[in-house]
């Protein structure tokens, strides 16, 4: 089977499957409400370890996350794309940082979800995801992701995350 093939048919396949499927309501930790409306991620923490998605094109991590739609808040779009992107059902708390127009949120995992275990990409998010993996940003470099400046951008709202 040609390279081509291995890698549209599973684009092919997640547009099917995400044809019926709507995010879950919006989830903000009622501690850190914040109205604004921006382009948002997601900084999902295990420990040192971030929840990075693998773009399907890129090949390169990227934080769970995307632009806005319509008038929804910045928590909300970090919410939806989380969902979109991992199938997770995150919990979107205070906002960490905000840099080249997207706002980073920290986001907390649904109680069900193991950290410890794989997240596997969910059908309908196969269209821009290959995978999703815990990362240590300190043993990543630069050009391991999707835009320039992202690395460092982790690692600054990781910094805003301890405080």
């Amino acid at each position: 089977m040609s390279r081509l093939v291995i890698r549209v048919l599973p684009v092919l396949a997640a547009l099917v499957a995400g044809c019926n499927v709507e995010a879950p309501a919006c989830r903000v930790d009622p501690a850190f409400v914040d109205t604004s409306r921006s382009n948002s991620d997601c900084v999902v923490r295990n420990g040192d370890r971030v929840l990075a998605i693998v773009h399907r094109f890129s090949g390169k991590l990227d934080l769970p996350g995307g632009r806005r739609e319509g008038d929804e808040t910045g928590q909300c779009t970090a919410h939806r794309e989380a969902w979109e992107e991992t199938g997770l059902d995150v919990t979107v708390g205070k906002l960490l940082i905000e840099r080249n127009s997207t706002m980073l949120f920290d986001c907390r995992l649904p109680a069900n979800v193991d950290p410890a275990r794989n997240v596997s990409v969910p059908p309908w998010g196969l269209v821009e995801v290959a995978g999703i993996q815990w990362v240590d940003p300190s043993e990543h470099e630069a050009a391991d992701w999707r835009f320039p400046g992202e690395l460092e951008t982790v690692r600054l709202a990781l910094d805003h995350a301890d405080n």
